[in-house]
C-alpha cells in the first residue's frame, strides 16, 4: 500500500503556516496535497483525521532549566548558578536537543525568545490533538507526529542553509514529483519548508531519524526532540518496516559523535 507523510511549518500566522503531504511508492513519489493559509483549529482537524505520520517544524516544548525558573522565580525561590551570565542566557535557552545540534555543528533553530508564541500555540494545539484521542509524544518515539528543523536537514543533506526553491527541491529529490497543479501552492517559503518536513515524517516512519538516548529519553518528552537524519534522499524511498505502527520508533539511539 501506498504511505503518505505530511509536513507541517507552523506559524502564528495563518498565511505563513503551511502543511504539505507526499505519497510515496517503491520507485518515486508525488506531492499530493498542499492546504495553506492554515489556522489552529484547521491544523488540529488536519493531523487527527489523517492517519499518516506528520513532522513538524516547531518547538514542542521549552528547555527544563527555563521551565524550573520560571517555577521558582513565581515563588522567589530562584538559585542562580556560580556563573550568572550562564543562568542568564544559555544555560535557560536551550533544550537537550537543542545542545545535541550545536555539538554537532548543525544550524540551530531560531532562539526560544522568537518561537515563544509559536511553542504556545502548539501547545494548545497538542491539547486538543490529546482531547481527539491522538498520542503526542514529544519525542516523537512513539505516535505519529514528531518534531523537526529544515534548515538542519538540509544541511545534514549537504544542501546548505538557505531556503530552498522549487528547483532546487527538484534537483535534490529527484524521485519527487512535483504536479503542476501542485507546483504554483508550492511559491513560498514556507510550503517548501513544509516539503522537508514530510521528508523528515518519511526518516521517521524509516526510523532513520536520530532518537535521544534511553537516559534522555524523559527530558526529551518534556521538552521536544528534533528529528533529523543523515541518510542520503535516495533512502527515503526504501520500504517501511512490515507490521510496525506509524512512528511506533525503534529502540532510542543517540545522535552520532554525542
Amino acid at each position: 500500500m501506498d504511505e503518505v507523510t505530511w509536513g507541517l511549518d507552523l506559524s502564528t500566522d495563518p498565511h505563513k503556516c503551511a502543511a504539505v503531504a507526499i505519497r510515496w511508492h517503491p520507485d518515486r513519489a508525488e506531492i499530493v496535497a498542499v492546504r495553506t493559509p492554515l489556522r489552529p483549529g484547521e491544523i488540529v482537524d488536519l493531523i487527527a483525521s489523517e492517519t499518516g505520520p506528520f513532522a513538524v517544524d516547531v518547538p514542542f516544548g521549552w528547555p527544563d532549566t527555563f521551565v524550573q525558573f520560571l517555577a521558582e522565580h513565581q515563588q522567589g525561590a530562584q538559585q542562580p548558578p556560580g556563573d550568572r551570565d550562564a543562568w542568564r542566557i544559555s544555560t535557560l535557552a536551550r533544550r537537550l536537543t537543542d545542545e545535541r545540534l550545536r555539538h554537532i555543528a548543525l544550524p540551530l533553530p531560531a532562539s526560544f525568545d522568537r518561537l515563544g508564541r509559536t511553542a504556545v500555540m502548539w501547545s494548545a494545539i497538542e491539547h486538543d490533538l490529546r482531547a481527539q484521542g491522538v498520542v503526542i509524544d514529544r519525542s516523537g518515539t512513539t505516535g505519529r507526529v514528531c518534531e523537526t528543523y529544515p534548515k538542519a536537514l538540509q544541511v545534514s543533506w549537504g544542501l546548505g542553509k538557505v531556503k530552498l526553491s522549487l528547483d532546487l527541491l527538484r534537483a535534490a529529490f529527484p524521485f519527487l514529483e512535483v504536479p503542476e497543479a501542485m507546483a504554483g501552492r508550492l511559491a513560498t517559503d514556507d510550503a517548501r519548508d513544509a516539503v522537508v518536513c514530510s521528508l523528515a515524517a518519511r526518516a521517521r516512519e524509516l526510523g532513520l531519524t536520530d532518537l535521544p538516548a534511553a537516559e534522555e529519553l524523559d527530558q526529551a518528552r518534556r521538552e521536544g526532540w528534533i528529528h533529523i537524519t543523515s541518510v542520503s534522499p535516495s533512502g527515503l524511498l526504501r520500504s517501511a518496516p512490515s507490521g510496525r505502527p506509524a512512528m511506533s520508533g525503534p529502540t532510542p539511539r543517540s545522535i552520532s559523535g554525542a
